[in-house]
């Protein structure tokens, strides 16, 4: 949530992972204060889902995407983020808000694999 809330401009996020069992309400309120767009992916998916679609500030412009993999969550939140193209500064942001042993060993694995998947990406343009 600090990162969201330190951040200036569009933000696209990349959140879900593994089920710690904690609550995602804050999260939730959070992202329809501060996100344009929130890509899920991982165990968590739908309880980050329906936290955003809850929480008492709930916004029905906010997009909200469900990839199976993470690959394809970077995928959708690049392309998201690049079809903004108005003069607002668009930055999509890892913060997953759980941990990463649903898809990886650990969250040096998954951030080495966003690393690649975005050098990747701007490598197609």
């Amino acid at each position: 949530i600090a990162g969201l809330e330190a951040h200036d401009g569009r933000i696209v996020l990349i959140a879900g992972g593994y089920d710690k069992q904690i609550p995602f309400d804050s999260l939730g309120c959070a992202i329809n204060k501060y996100v344009y767009a929130v890509v899920l992916c991982g165990a968590t998916s739908e309880k980050i889902k329906k936290s955003v679609v809850c929480a008492p500030n709930y916004r029905k412009d906010i997009k909200i995407f469900t990839e199976s993999d993470f690959e394809g969550a970077v995928k959708t939140a690049f392309s998201v983020a690049k079809t903004a193209n108005d003069d607002i500064n668009t930055s999509v942001i890892l913060s997953p808000a759980c941990a990463s042993f649903d898809m990886f060993k650990n969250f040096e694995e998954r951030g080495n694999t966003f690393i690649k998947i975005v050098n990747n990406l701007q490598g197609d343009n």
